[in-house]
């Protein structure tokens, strides 16, 4: 993997945020590269490292999904005090997001799209 020409550094580096569109794209190009091997390695070595890296992939996007969760929930109750904010997962896309139902105080339920 030394060869393979990643920044290293931008993944290793604590003050680089996930946010960071550089970090973004070095996990972007990283995860399809090992995509690709993983057609071709059926060894223990590799399968540990993809596995590994499928894990911290899925943890940081959890992050962003639970972050993206607790700001529209605050921002739609700061709108419509006393309001219900519920949020589900999209459905389809590769950018980040999730699906609000407000269910304002009379009870009327509006729908939004969260990117």
């Amino acid at each position: 993997v030394e060869s393979w020409g990643f920044d290293w550094n931008m993944l290793e580096n604590s003050s680089v945020s996930f946010a960071d569109s550089s970090r973004i794209a070095v996990m972007s190009q990283l995860y399809e590269r090992l995509r690709k091997i993983s057609r071709k390695r059926f060894d223990e070595e590799f399968s540990s490292l993809y596995t590994s890296f499928l894990t911290l992939r899925d943890r940081i996007f959890i992050v962003h999904e639970e972050r993206l969760e607790t700001v529209t929930e605050r921002y739609f109750n700061k709108i419509f005090p006393g309001s219900n904010v519920e949020c589900d997962a999209k459905v389809g896309g590769v950018q980040l997001g999730i699906k609000a139902t407000v269910t304002l105080l009379s009870g009327e339920r509006k729908k939004y799209h969260i990117k």
